[in-house]
């Protein structure tokens, strides 16, 4: 039984990280796109059963990613944008 569970919760851990990886390129085209910053927060590691991957971000509305957390883990991720020079925009990702 315990293998079973362990290969069940490497399957969801590995489809969590290809849906990742997908969502990226996703939530930058949105950003591209509507001409928006987009923020996406998740949970920074297992919640109520389900398998996280982390990957909080900012992008801001050229698609130009501003901060991401690299992983797991509990992070803040927090960015400062110029509306009128985007080139000054900045961020970064703090593990508390």
């Amino acid at each position: 039984m315990h293998l079973d569970v362990a290969a069940n919760v490497q399957e969801h851990l590995a489809l969590a990280q290809a849906a990742a990886e997908h969502g990226v390129p996703l939530w930058q085209a949105y950003a591209r796109e509507q001409g928006i910053v987009v923020l996406i927060a998740n949970h920074g590691e297992p919640s109520s059963g389900y398998v996280s991957t982390g990957r909080n971000g900012i992008w801001d509305s050229s698609g130009k990613l501003v901060a991401e957390a690299s992983g797991l883990g509990m992070y803040l991720v927090v960015a400062s944008m110029d509306v009128d020079d985007q080139n000054r925009s900045g961020g970064l990702a703090l593990p508390v």
